[in-house]
Formats: C-alpha cells, structure tokens, sequence
C-alpha cells in the first residue's frame, strides 16, 4: 500500500485558500479607496494606519507601499485586471 501525503498538500492548498482571500481584501481595498473621498482622505494622512484598519496582511502593505506597480500587480495576482478595470471606468458622481 502507497502513503499518501496528504498533509502537505492541504496545507499548500490552505495557504493559497489564505492568499486569494487576502488579494481579493486587497483588491476590494484599492477599489473602495478610487471610490470613497473619506477613505482616500484617510489614506493620504496616514496609509499605513489605513491599510492596517481595512485589515490588510503585511505582505500587501509592503506591496502597496513600494511604490513599484510591479509588485503590486505581483501581489494582486488575479485581481489586479479587476481593479484596473474599475479605477478606470469609474467615474466620480456615477454609480
């Protein structure tokens, strides 16, 4: 009989469950901040504080800190199309 393992495999499985999710809270993040004045007023003072109280990991503060849109959309992954999408489209005033 063949050992499987099994418990490497769920664990590189829930890691990248964690990863989608934190891109997505990540994404929805950038969204609402192109959206929402007070958000972004709140942003401008103080992003770091920001960023923590939307409940972002550390690893997207580093990668919205940079400064560099490589590592964003690194970071962003999948998402990074969506919220390109909606910055641009998105137009003050409409909903």
């Amino acid at each position: 009989m063949v050992q499987r393992r099994t418990g490497a495999r769920k664990s590189a499985t829930k890691k990248s469950a964690l990863k989608r999710a934190d891109q997505k809270k990540t994404a929805d993040f950038l969204i609402a901040l192109s959206k929402n004045p007070k958000l972004r007023s709140a942003w401008k003072k103080d992003p770091d504080r920001t960023m923590r109280e939307a409940g972002l990991s550390d690893a997207a503060i580093r990668a919205l800190t940079s400064g560099d849109p490589k590592k964003v959309a690194k970071y962003l992954g999948a998402y990074q199309r969506i919220v390109i999408c909606v910055i641009i489209f998105w137009r003050p005033g409409r909903r």
